[in-house]
């Protein structure tokens, strides 16, 4: 562990930080490269975090990132294949949206003392029904721990509120805001529920032994899955160990002077090894410019940091830069996986016809 020198190298206060150094010596195992074909894994190379998750395309073939990469398909799938084993890719989860079930998503940040603080939080967020997901996330703020929860019934949402609330050290933070998520287009039937359950238990199952679990030809499964993902229904997560991550988020702040477009082409000139965040990446509404523009930059050395920072402070239209460095992070899956259940006993009820009443025969005689 390093504490106080890597937290004062990077420029940021010393009291709260302890950060590993595991991260900046895979980075010396990961070059630009191994960066650049971890941000082709998102959709248009642009990162999107919604409820602190790591959402990809599992659609983008090796083939897609070696075009766009300028490799072949068989180095970008040695590179993976390093990355992977170096645990530093840990798979993928498939996690069914919270709008399937009629709910939004919020946000609270919990600021945190020290580790043992942040590792309190983390398991006593397990007994707050309705938690999905926790990210800590070191700064110039200090270290916060950003937990993300659904919005369903206002007394239920409330009740949370205030449970996250208690895992602070003082009993206060900032009211919780609403995150914006992308709105689920798709009405499931019950294949695709069923499909969804499929796909949750093993995402890294081949679709051909999927179709064969549910009974189905391939053509149909493809089919229900492209529906899935294109309506938002489920997400494909990629599991990333932050501890072995070595980025930055940066939030670069503009003054309205320049276009936004032109600013993200200055920056990519000047630092090539960054991912820009989808507009709506970082749970804003796509409809809303905020001020700024949010990337992710690959860092070789804590003191990389500052030198991204001075950097980016010297493209046109850029007046402020804040820092943020990811940290540990948890899912919590008994919420949604609870409701799955319930979704699918819903469908696999026997549907109850009413009986039809028989209609009385007369027995009398016909009169001719």
């Amino acid at each position: 562990m390093i504490g106080l020198e890597l937290a004062s190298q990077l420029g940021l206060p010393t009291a709260p930080f302890c950060l590993t150094a595991s991260s900046f010596a895979l980075s010396r195992s990961m070059d630009v490269v191994d960066f650049t074909i971890f941000r082709e894994m998102f959709p248009d190379g642009r990162g999107r975090f919604w409820g602190s998750r790591s959402i990809v395309d599992p659609r983008i073939s090796a083939e897609e990132i070696a075009g766009r990469v300028h490799l072949s398909p068989s180095a970008v799938r040695a590179r993976l294949r390093n990355l992977r084993s170096g645990g530093f890719l840990q798979g993928y989860e498939v996690w069914p949206s919270p709008r399937l079930f009629g709910c939004g998503l919020m946000t609270a940040i919990v600021p945190a003392k020290d580790t043992a603080h942040v590792d309190r939080i983390f398991d006593e967020l397990r007994l707050v029904e309705g938690v999905v997901s926790a990210r800590e996330m070191l700064g110039e703020e200090g270290r916060r721990v950003q937990v993300s929860y659904v919005s369903d019934a206002p007394e239920s949402t409330a009740r949370r509120t205030k449970l996250i609330v208690r895992l602070t050290a003082e009993g206060r933070m900032d009211p919780p805001g609403a995150r914006w998520f992308p709105e689920c287009t798709l009405d499931p039937s019950p294949l695709d529920w069923r499909t969804i359950k499929t796909l949750r238990s093993d995402p890294e199952r081949p679709l051909p032994e999927a179709a064969r679990a549910l009974s189905v030809s391939l053509k149909t499964l493809t089919l229900h899955f492209h529906r899935l993902l294109d309506s938002h229904a489920i997400l494909w997560v990629l599991k990333v160990d932050n501890a072995l991550l070595s980025v930055g988020v940066y939030y670069i702040h503009l003054d309205g002077t320049r276009d936004r477009g032109d600013v993200e082409s200055a920056v990519g000139a000047r630092l090539p090894a960054w991912m820009p965040l989808a507009p709506g990446g970082a749970g804003e509404p796509p409809s809303e410019r905020p001020p700024w523009i949010v990337g992710v930059f690959w860092l070789t050395s804590p003191s990389a940091s500052r030198d991204v920072e001075q950097a980016l402070l010297t493209v046109p239209g850029v007046v402020r830069v804040v820092r943020q460095f990811p940290g540990k992070a948890v899912n919590y899956a008994e919420w949604l996986d609870g409701k799955l259940r319930e979704r699918l006993a819903e469908i696999g009820r026997p549907v109850r016809r009413p009986k039809m009443r028989s209609r009385a025969v007369s027995k009398a005689p016909i009169k001719g």
